[in-house]
């Protein structure tokens, strides 16, 4: 085998110019091609473990990842592509298919984005360089842009169980236009659609799959991004059903093989896109993007801007990187995708024995603010609609079931569930009792092995107090103040009419205002603690470069949850990003669907099968809505605590807030259910405590087998017709448990 020849004019020269002048203002345009690197890898094998070996295919211009066991290749090109003769392939296919890259820019005095692909702009022309780095084996492939004049370094490395493919954005070199963001290896996840036994899997909520055996569905594109939508860019409208992406995950099944992606660096500037049946090449592929720069609407009270106006500074010093994990045979499916992010998070795919998760769990909604009048001078008063007495006699009346639930108490600051003072007044309200009566509660928690948390929302607020004022608000990719609008329950767009507009905080301060109530809590001798909103909700800052594009929000959120960990806090987390979840005690409020968009074919518990065994979960509330019986099943199929979200004082003001978690909630009505569930279910939860998700099934996609690392099973069935199966009928709309 050749050695690699490497033809590289002053690289090292070259590469100090690149980090140089990659931190520099442009200015004026300028000739990027006099930055360009030289270099040319020959074919062969470049570095290689025991399982794969990381080679450079001279003829198709890639690196190709080969399992040596079973032969089976794996590149930024489909390896069936690969294979194809090149008098057979199409220019524009070949454009898709044959780029590492898609580069995607903005026009120099111009709103929209234009779109670069590697082939086309690059490989084809012959304007990239490829050479490898003799010490690390890395291989740098760095491709000149002419139309998007920019030159964009793409690194590949051998891992020990997979590839690597990043971009640093320090060496990034851009001349008259701006690059926007940038999808790595679009295509390394994909396949022909129509092909049998093969599906995307995205990482939509609690996780969905994409089946490709149908071949007549339309081209159809869907993205979303990690961690959620930027809360500090204006939005005109929401979907009903939308769900974060709250792990950085996704992957492809080609029958016998797949492969599971995970974003390790990047990930809050990071977004993952689906492209169903895509029209130009026929198949069907998931890939990550990720952001440099941002766009906003600007909002006021009385209208929007029809355009967006886009961030003039770009993110420094982040790392885009993806890893693949090729997956064979028993665990080419979604559940060997979940227990390789799961060892990927934990250094480990088994479950921890001392982690149980109790039949039910609570949620106690607090209260929320009611307007009045007094002679004519509006004004709001915080209305109680769970007192500290009445959880008590609530969890008193419950411990009949013999059931030890985890609590979680929100609303209960200074302005209920309603966004007015920083972190919630960094109080409790009056009106829920006094501190004995406080203190009785945290007593009988405690003596009876209830895990409690008090919820305080950290990042939104509306009105100027204790030290705070509007100034104090994080910017938006405008650089003015980020607002957050209610949306109107019916049509799902921004409501100015009704409710105020809120602020979210500097992300400058965000770490102070943790440590203020850090220090003001201390009084109500709390022995836990959550941040719901914190723990579920990214955001940008663009008054600070620290912060672009939601850059460190995982960083800073982790620092938060230790500072209260440090001091004795235990910690919970609620409808956790991947960033909170290692060190949450327990994730409430787990996501049990998706966003349901139509091309996704079916829902699967891939969040839960991450995490269970590891962590306490509960489901999401089971009793607000109209849904409680399928809400049932969806927390039993995953295994998680059906938690139900309660209070005790009824009231018009309560039901017709935009509170998400109110209709349904009443206590008086809940009881028998609680009851029920904890007596039902009760061996259930015993024989599945602190077990992992071994295997997960879908029988039919409304039929669905759980197994555990016991040996546990649990059959579901969300049809409306009884079935039969290998260990018994499971009747309609309900479940049977095999131990």
């Amino acid at each position: 085998m050749k050695k690699s020849v490497l033809r590289i004019l002053s690289f090292v020269i070259c590469a100090a110019m690149l980090l140089s002048f990659a931190g520099c203002a442009k200015e004026e345009a300028i000739d990027i091609t006099q930055f360009m690197v030289k270099g040319s890898l020959n074919e062969g094998v470049i570095d290689e473990n025991d399982t794969f070996s990381l080679s450079w295919d001279n003829d198709e211009k890639c690196v190709v990842l080969t399992n040596k066991i079973t032969g089976v290749r794996w590149s930024t090109t489909p390896s069936e592509y690969l294979d194809t003769p090149k008098e057979e392939k199409q220019h524009r296919t070949r454009n898709f298919l044959e780029s590492p890259i898609y580069v995607n820019y903005k026009v120099t005095g111009e709103s929209a984005v234009a779109t670069a692909r590697a082939f086309t702009h690059s490989i084809y022309k012959n304007t990239f360089a490829s050479m490898v780095n003799t010490e690390t084996k890395t291989v740098t492939v760095t491709y000149l842009f002419s139309d998007a004049d920019c030159i964009v370094p793409v690194d590949f490395s051998l891992t020990e169980k997979g590839i690597r493919i990043s971009v640093d954005t320090e060496k990034i070199i851009e001349g008259a236009n701006e690059v926007y963001s940038i999808d790595i290896a679009p295509y390394f996840c994909s396949a022909l659609h129509g092909s049998e036994d093969s599906y995307v899997f995205y990482p939509s909520g609690s996780g969905t799959i994409i089946k490709l055996d149908d071949p007549v569905i339309e081209s159809s594109t869907y993205t979303s991004e990690v961690y959620g939508r930027d809360a500090a860019l204006g939005i005109k409208h929401d979907l009903t059903n939308q769900k974060n992406v709250y792990l950085p995950v996704y992957g492809i099944k080609k029958g016998n093989e797949a492969v599971c992606a995970i974003i390790t660096s990047g990930t809050e500037n990071a977004s993952v896109t689906t492209i169903v049946n895509d029209t130009p090449t026929g198949y069907t592929t998931v890939y990550a993007n990720f952001a440099l720069r941002s766009g906003d609407y600007n909002y006021s009270k009385v209208g929007t801007a029809d355009r967006l106006i886009y961030s003039e500074e770009s993110l420094k010093g982040a790392v885009f990187a993806v890893d693949f994990y090729p997956l064979s045979d028993g665990d080419a499916n979604y559940t060997g995708m979940a227990k390789c992010y799961r060892e990927y998070l934990y250094g480990d795919a088994k479950a921890d024995s001392t982690v149980a998760d109790p039949v039910y769990s609570i949620e106690f909604i607090g209260g929320l603010l009611e307007k009045r009048n007094f002679l004519g001078f509006p004004y709001d008063t915080l209305l109680p609609l769970t007192t500290y007495a009445q959880a008590q006699n609530m969890l008193t009346e419950l411990s009949s079931t013999g059931v030890k639930p985890n609590v979680l108490m929100t609303g209960f600051g200074e302005d209920g569930l309603d966004i007015k003072k920083v972190a919630g007044g960094f109080g409790l309200g009056s009106a829920f009792g006094t501190k004995a009566q406080l203190a009785s509660l945290n007593k009988y928690c405690s003596d009876n092995g209830i895990s409690s948390f008090v919820d305080f929302n950290l990042a939104e607020f509306s009105t100027a107090s204790d030290g705070y004022t509007n100034s104090d608000s994080a910017k938006s990719a405008s650089r003015m103040a980020a607002y957050v609008y209610k949306i109107t329950k019916g049509a799902q767009i921004l409501d100015k009419q009704n409710y105020d507009r809120h602020r979210l905080i500097s992300r400058s301060e965000l770490n102070g205002v943790a440590t203020k109530l850090f220090k003001k809590i201390a009084k109500y001798e709390l022995s836990g603690i959550s941040f719901e909103t914190l723990t579920a909700m990214a955001y940008s800052d663009f008054g600070y470069s620290d912060y672009y594009v939601k850059s460190n929000m995982g960083k800073q959120v982790n620092e938060i949850l230790e500072l209260y960990k440090n001091g004795g806090y235990k910690v919970a987390a609620s409808g956790a990003n991947a960033y909170a979840t290692k060190a949450a005690d327990v994730i409430f409020n787990t996501p049990v669907n998706s966003s349901r968009q139509e091309i996704f074919t079916a829902d699967v518990p891939f969040y839960q099968i991450v995490f269970k065994g590891k962590v306490a979960i509960t489901s999401e509330p089971i009793n607000t809505g109209i849904t409680y019986e399928t809400k049932r099943l969806m927390a039993l199929e995953g295994g998680a605590s059906m938690l139900f979200s309660l209070y005790e004082n009824y009231s018009d003001t309560a039901t017709l807030s935009y509170h998400k978690d109110i209709y349904g909630g009443s206590y008086a009505g809940n009881k028998d259910k609680i009851i029920a569930a904890a007596t039902d279910y009760a061996d259930y939860y015993k024989a599945i405590s602190g077990q992992s998700i071994d295997n997960h099934q879908l029988i039919t996609d409304d039929v669905r087998l759980t197994t555990y690392s016991n040996g546990v099973k649990i059959y579901v069935n969300y049809s409306e017709d009884d079935y039969q199966t290998a260990d018994g009928l499971v009747k309609a709309g309900d479940c049977l448990i095999i131990k």
